[in-house]
């Protein structure tokens, strides 16, 4: 069940990069800080799981 969730809620948060890195208001450094954010992010989620 956490499986189930964590990997909807990462569903969600990509989507919601792909929109952040198609807009042109958002800055390369936001961009790259966003990016780095992701990987942490499937990095924990792959050792739980």
């Amino acid at each position: 069940h956490i499986a189930r969730a964590l990997s909807q809620y990462l569903d969600s948060v990509m989507q919601h990069v792909c929109y952040l890195m198609a807009g042109s208001n958002v800055s390369f450094s936001d961009k790259i800080f966003i990016m780095n954010f992701i990987v942490d992010i499937i990095i924990c989620n792959s050792l739980v799981l």
